[in-house]
């Protein structure tokens, strides 16, 4: 399995891509330390500006996985949530299947 995607693009000025730190979420720890599947995790994050590039109908983040398993965040988070930006904040989601 890829964790990348290839795009083929007409004109190579429209397919670059520039990363910026100040776009770029951190995690800067999980909580509990030990985790078990069904257990609730806490991610401290600091989403940057990520948040300003978030759709109305998007939740805050996409996919999380731990050990190969997806975190569900259904719980907690909505297309409504907000994260607080250029701070650390947690996230709380359940650790759930592959």
């Amino acid at each position: 399995m890829t964790d990348y995607v290839l795009m083929d693009c007409e004109d190579s000025a429209n397919c670059l891509l520039r990363y910026k730190r100040s776009m770029t979420p951190v995690l800067h720890w999980t909580v509990p330390s030990v985790m078990h599947m069904d257990s609730e995790i806490a991610f401290m994050i600091d989403p940057k500006s990520a948040q300003n590039m978030k759709q109305d109908d998007e939740l805050p983040f996409v996919h999380v996985k731990v050990d190969g398993n997806f975190v569900n965040f259904e719980e907690w988070v909505d297309e409504d949530s907000w994260i607080p930006t250029w701070t650390i904040n947690p996230v709380i989601g359940q650790i759930g299947e592959t």
